[in-house]
């Protein structure tokens, strides 16, 4: 299908007349576009709530903090687009397909991203963001009934109370983003990596079963190292600015389930980890000097950089373990800080 071509001379036209409806509903025009494609357009910083956009192409376009709040997306097609920054706060996103897209950081708060209804028989057509970049958006309260979010990254996005039910969340990326109090009835989760989320109001033996990957079960550990691996936690993901470094120092965590905990710099000096499940730990550059990991399960553990100088580790199993420098951003440049203390063992 031949569609009407807006390019960035007539989308300006647009635009301007869209302005002056903003400012009076009686002057200009609502930007209205229906079964067009929008093509190579580049704008930051505009106003463009309440625009109606039905069955339209938008193709290698840039929108940069644009305001796309209550308008109206309905069964549109976004391929190697930016929306970084930019509000859709309430819009109908309703059967969008997106590819190449960026919404990193994006505000889609109340938006509704549910399947469109196509016909009078009332067939629908869900919302298509496979492998869109989602990272630090909000999405709170947003509805993603039956989204295809397969392979999508929604690091640190902003997920709370929203609705996901029949969504595919295959292989998505989550971690660090916040589920409190999200409906997940009927989500597709294998291979979705929940390592660092806030998963509070969630069944977490219901998303186990699902098949996510970096699932901790702080749930299950003793109060106050449940409460200080939170804390941890926010410490990490906020790169200092929030939350407090978990010491451990001479403590005793044996025999405890510490799969997929996030242990990153954790000052673990001469704690005893005998028999501890750290499968799947994350635990570059903490400090495991003098620790006992005898027996101690660290199938798949992140140990690049880790300081395991003088510790005990008889029987500890390390198969798939990650060994190894990592790279580390410092004042004066990258360095590559390896894994100390293993020689021998």
């Amino acid at each position: 299908m031949n569609r009407v071509v807006i390019d960035k001379a007539e989308f300006g036209k647009l635009v301007e007349r869209h302005g002056l409806f903003l400012k009076n509903s009686r002057a200009g025009g609502r930007l209205t576009v229906q079964g067009a494609a929008i093509r190579g357009v580049k704008a930051v910083e505009i106003n463009l709530s309440n625009v109606e956009l039905f069955n339209s192409s938008v193709e290698n376009c840039a929108f940069w903090r644009i305001k796309f709040n209550s308008s109206v997306f309905e069964q549109s097609r976004f391929q190697g687009c930016v929306f970084d920054g930019s509000m859709f706060r309430s819009a109908n996103l309703t059967g969008i397909r997106a590819r190449a897209t960026s919404f990193k950081s994006a505000d889609l708060t109340d938006a509704d991203i549910s399947p469109a209804v196509l016909n009078i028989r009332g067939d629908q057509r869900p919302s298509d963001l496979r492998g869109t970049d989602l990272e630090k958006a909000s999405l709170k309260n947003a509805n993603l009934t039956r989204a295809d979010l397969q392979s999508a990254n929604l690091f640190e996005c902003n997920l709370q109370g929203a609705i996901l039910r029949g969504a595919n969340l295959k292989g998505a990326n989550l971690v660090g983003a916040d589920l409190t109090g999200a409906d997940i009835t009927g989500a597709r989760l294998e291979g979705a990596d929940v390592r660092n989320a806030k998963l509070d109001g969630l069944d977490l033996d219901t998303l186990a079963e699902a098949g996510v990957v970096g699932l901790s079960r702080l749930d299950k550990l003793p109060k106050k190292v449940s409460e200080k691996l939170k804390r941890h936690v926010q410490w990490v993901m906020s790169g200092g600015r929030s939350g407090i470094r978990a010491s451990f120092r001479d403590s005793e965590l044996k025999g405890l389930d510490l799969s997929n905990v996030d242990l990153t710099l954790a000052d673990l000096f001469g704690t005893d980890l005998s028999a501890t499940n750290l499968a799947g730990a994350h635990l570059p550059r903490a400090d495991l000097s003098s620790a006992i990991l005898d027996g101690t399960n660290l199938r798949g553990a992140d140990l690049r950089g880790a300081i395991l100088t003088n510790a005990l580790m008889e029987n500890a199993e390390l198969e798939d373990a990650q060994l190894g420098p990592i790279r580390v951003e410092t004042a004066t440049g990258i360095v590559n800080l390896d894994t100390q203390g293993l020689s021998g063992r």
